[in-house]
């Protein structure tokens, strides 16, 4: 019996913790169609698309810089990979923050 209340429990909390991995992964996936963006700009969509916050210093973003972006449910990590590729700028993901930081000096 001490079984069967374990296993009816195990169910429970897993048919409960579902819808929280579903909006996690969802909120993985971003779609941006973007043209002559700005880099914050593309950073504020990204933010409201991820429920999670963008954290960056302005001074190192190159603010004449214009992104033309089309991304269709891709996922974030992909995004912010390619959204930063031609930049001076990495990234990390900390709980519900995206953080941007300079890339290291290469020597």
């Amino acid at each position: 019996m001490e079984n069967k209340n374990l296993m009816l429990a195990s169910v429970l909390l897993l048919g409960t913790l579902s819808p929280f991995q579903n909006a996690f992964a969802r909120e993985n996936f971003v779609k941006l169609e973007m043209r002559g963006a700005t880099l914050p700009e593309v950073l504020n969509v990204i933010g409201q698309q991820t429920n999670m916050s963008v954290i960056y210093n302005v001074k190192n973003i190159d603010a004449n810089k214009r992104y033309d972006l089309n991304f269709q449910s891709s996922e974030l990590t992909e995004v912010l990979e390619k959204s930063l590729a031609n930049t001076n700028l990495t990234y990390a993901i900390r709980n519900n923050h995206i953080i941007l930081s300079e890339k290291p000096a290469q020597q």
